[in-house]
């Protein structure tokens, strides 16, 4: 695995200019997936640039559009809601995080209009059921902006509006467990518990899920016993779980066990390499905790830095190897 953002990058490019220009549909999820490796690689700018330019051809449609088919509505049918939220998401990268918000609540109107319209075609059920799983997609994205902006206040009025309303009538369990897992990160962890609760009785909820979901509250707690056999329980059955990881690794570290801690993480640089270096916040806490453990610190992360080129491709942020 070589995670070469950039290989797919112009691989998508490539193909885009092979293409016959009727066949819009290939173009434009060859498109979003350009753009998401564009955005992968950090180059928020270009990624931003090309993402205008191609909304600007759309808006004008001919060049993908034939006169026979000047009146058909190529957002409607063509553009992937995927390809939506990554044109608002285009504000966030020029750090305009309100107008970031505004395309989002445009987004979410829309999803609500389409879901309403939908309950009158052929397939009502699976049309309401499918615009209402993407507004509540786009309403989390909401919360999360409004917590990096701290308005504390408005994100939970959104989560609480997520929480009483869904597709089917009642939120699905990854919804609530998501909904919880932001409510530790703002601090309320009585309102965390009970999203968790509400969320570990429904059908689809799966045992990594119930189990992270009370691991990550033992640890808002400060019950770092509790949370280590949690951990280590969903760990030997899920190994891979980056979430599981990082978090026993900072339990342990909370428990004194330092040397247990940075074990934790080598081992996964060991066995799944790929697995650690697609989530800088754990090369982070292993280049913290190499600073923490000894004065060969530099040593250490040098040779993080040589095992993490083999791995990381194009998007990695070099800054979480603390080398400066």
């Amino acid at each position: 695995m070589s995670n070469s953002w950039r290989a797919l990058a112009r691989k998508c490019e490539d193909r885009i200019r092979g293409l016959r220009d009727d066949a819009w549909a290939t173009i434009l999820n060859l498109w979003y997936l350009r753009l998401q490796a564009l955005a992968h690689m950090r180059l928020y700018n270009q990624a931003t640039v090309e993402c205008s330019n191609l909304w600007a051809v759309l808006e004008s449609q001919d060049p993908i559009m034939d006169d026979a088919d000047r009146d058909f509505d190529v957002f409607e049918h063509a553009v992937s809601f995927e390809l939506l939220v990554f044109r608002a998401r285009t504000s966030y990268y020029v750090k305009d995080p309100h107008d970031y918000l505004d395309q989002l609540v445009v987004l979410r109107d829309t999803c609500l209009i389409r879901a309403k319209d939908a309950s009158r075609g052929p397939n009502g059920k699976e049309e309401v059921e499918l615009w209402k799983e993407r507004c509540a997609r786009v309403g989390l994205l909401m919360a999360s902006q409004l917590f990096e902006m701290l308005d504390f206040k408005g994100a939970r009025r959104i989560l609480h509006d997520l929480s009483t309303t869904n597709a089917s009538g009642a939120p699905s369990a990854k919804l609530l467990s998501g909904l919880g897992r932001l409510q530790l990160e703002a601090g309320d962890t009585a309102s965390a518990n009970s999203y968790f609760q509400q969320s570990a009785t429904l059908h689809d909820a799966t045992d990594q899920s119930r189990g992270i979901d009370s691991a990550l509250l033992a640890v808002a707690r400060g019950e770092w016993t509790g949370a280590e056999r949690l951990l280590r329980g969903v760990l030997k059955t899920y190994p891979d779980d980056v979430v599981a990881i990082n978090a026993l690794s900072v339990a342990l570290l909370n428990l004194g066990k330092l040397d247990e801690s940075v074990q934790v993480l080598e081992s996964v640089l060991k066995t799944s390499p790929s697995t650690l270096v697609v989530a800088e916040p754990l090369v982070f806490n292993l280049a913290t905790l190499y600073e923490l453990k000894s004065s060969t610190a530099p040593a250490k992360k040098r040779e993080l830095l040589i095992e993490t080129a083999k791995w990381s491709g194009d998007g990695f942020r070099a800054s979480a190897l603390k080398l400066s």
